[in-house]
């Protein structure tokens, strides 16, 4: 529920800001007639032009161990072993490609990615021999995630049907992977992210369960691709996975506007951070709506100028996306391969955003005429 501002309570007075008033009607069936009509950028750039720039409406513990097991599979010695991985697996890839040709550029990334994720990721085992299967089981449960699905998750369609069925099979699957790497494996099995999960212990010394496992070019050339880097994070900027992050208020809390004004957030509520509108606040991005990589380099640094989470295509604090290294990092294995190899031209119009989605992404195909480069012998 979106927020009027309200005018800063002077510092004489002991009262508490007042909480921001509700939007009216339901949360869904309020805007329902705008959301057909208009479409959800549209109705989150109204609510916020008209209500203000402040939105709300396993255990804890457990849940900041997992994340800690994740964290631990991404750090920098891990991802030293991945790059390797993903170098082998692009460039497999693409030496299937002919020497020219004309491809849906986006179906081709899209299951590059998910080659890549099942062999970095998920375990030879997958890779080798359960690819297909578990490939399409994870796109039913990406399309699972509608915008209905945040406020209705249980509803009895046919795209949750799908996505209930995919995540139970996608249990089993696991399940067995780790089941029988313990078996085969006593002391350590192969060096994939599964695997650095399956060892990890909580504090008390548990081990997870199986349920919960769901040229030169390596990882210091990567790190060191700096221009690609920015024109990544530019797109992410403009593009974001997501249209917004939604977060639990476990406690009340104050916040205080850019304008000085401020609110209390009530315990309990959920609160809204709408991407698409914060990545482009003009008193943080000089000329926001422009693609401009150069705008994160040396002596701009603009995604600081607003405080620590001007920039948050991946999250922020302590539910931080913990696979923003793996996903930069596979995404520059990716496009230096592509432009190092490839002229490409897009033949198809440039798509539209699809924001029907909880992650958003191009709207239908888009089709690029390729042809390899004739590469020097020096090279």
């Amino acid at each position: 529920m979106m927020a009027r501002r309200r005018p800063t309570v002077s510092q004489t007075t002991k009262r508490s800001p007042s909480p921001p008033p509700m939007a009216p009607g339901a949360p869904l069936v309020g805007i329902l007639p705008a959301l057909l009509a208009k479409g959800p950028l549209q109705v989150i750039r109204n609510a916020h032009t008209e209500m203000g720039s402040v939105a709300f409406d396993v255990d804890f513990a457990t849940r900041r161990e997992q994340f800690r097991f994740f964290g631990d599979a991404m750090k920098p010695a891990k991802l030293r072993t991945y790059a390797g991985l993903m170098v082998r697996e692009v460039e497999e890839y693409f030496a299937r490609w002919g020497q020219s040709g004309t491809v849906d550029l986006k179906q081709e990334l899209e299951h590059l990615v998910t080659l890549v994720a099942s062999r970095c990721l998920f375990g030879e085992e997958v890779r080798a021999k359960m690819f297909g299967e578990v490939a399409t089981h994870l796109r039913e449960l990406n399309d699972g995630m509608r915008l209905v699905t945040i406020m209705f998750p249980h509803l009895p369609i046919p795209a949750h049907r799908r996505r209930d069925r995919a995540r139970a099979r996608l249990g089993e699957i696991f399940s067995d992977i780790v089941s029988s790497r313990k078996a085969s494996y006593p002391d350590g099995g192969p060096d994939d992210m599964l695997q650095c999960l399956i060892d990890s212990r909580y504090k008390d010394g548990r081990a997870t369960t199986e349920t919960e496992h769901g040229d030169r070019m390596d990882y210091e050339v990567l790190q060191e691709m700096d221009t690609l880097h920015r024109c990544v994070k530019e797109v992410l900027r403009l593009h974001p996975p997501a249209m917004m992050l939604l977060r639990h208020a476990r406690r009340s809390f104050t916040v205080r506007t850019r304008e000085g004004d401020e609110y209390e957030i009530p315990e309990g509520r959920t609160v809204a951070s709408p991407l698409v509108l914060h990545n482009c606040l003009p008193h943080v991005y000089r000329d926001p709506e422009r693609y401009e990589p150069n705008r994160f380099g040396p002596g701009r640094g603009e995604d600081g100028a607003g405080g620590a989470f001007s920039y948050t295509a991946f999250g922020g604090g302590r539910h931080a996306c913990v696979g923003e290294a793996f996903a930069y990092m596979q995404i520059k294995v990716i496009w230096s391969h592509l432009l190092r190899n490839f002229e490409m031209e897009m033949v198809s119009p440039f798509p539209e955003t699809d924001w029907n989605v909880v992650m958003p992404g191009p709207k239908g195909k888009a089709m690029v005429r390729y042809s390899r480069k004739r590469m020097s012998a020096a090279a």
